[in-house]
């Protein structure tokens, strides 16, 4: 018989799993975390909706972090906003990609970050990770680490009806090289 298990047990090992990898992970050359931001929320639009049949569509994430923990004190949270237009389907929603990634700081500062993203189904979940740099503004030349975290898409109601927005959890690591 197969086990049953609970979807916000799911997703509490997933969102910990991801976790692990920052907290965890050791760069070749070992640095200083300059800013770690876990718990942060994730919300992407989808226009028009993605349906199983590939199609382009207009995709507007919108990314808060926090709460951050900084090596600067005025850094406490930050936020994101990334748009454009892809090719995508309700089984294609999270495709490898590179990415520019402007961080908008709390103390009016920005950092602008250039990852390149791989993308797993664990346990009822999209995990994206996405490994690069810091290549402008605060915390220029630290390494960097994003997880994005967030549930499938639902086939059924992807057929039925589109899926015209997703929300996930979303965790940030800049280290000093």
């Amino acid at each position: 018989m197969r086990p049953r298990y609970r979807p916000m047990a799911l997703l509490a090992a997933a969102v910990t799993s991801a976790a692990s990898c920052l907290l965890f992970a050791t760069p070749a050359s070992a640095g200083v975390a300059d800013t770690t931001c876990l718990l942060g929320t994730e919300t992407t639009t989808y226009s028009p909706p993605v349906t199983l049949t590939p199609q382009t569509v207009h995709i507007n994430t919108g990314r808060q972090l926090g709460p951050c923990v900084s090596t600067n004190p005025a850094i406490t949270t930050g936020t994101m906003t990334i748009s454009f237009d892809a090719t995508r389907s309700c089984l294609t929603v999270a495709s490898p990609s590179t990415a520019t990634l402007t961080i908008n700081w709390n103390n009016g500062q920005s950092s602008t970050l250039l990852v390149n993203y791989v993308n797993n189904n664990a346990a009822g979940q999209i995990v994206s990770v996405g490994t690069g740099a810091v290549t402008t503004g605060l915390f220029a030349g630290d390494s960097a680490v994003v997880v994005n975290v967030g549930p499938t898409l639902d086939t059924l109601n992807c057929v039925l009806n589109g899926i015209s927005s997703r929300t996930g959890t979303f965790t940030l690591e800049l280290t000093s090289l």
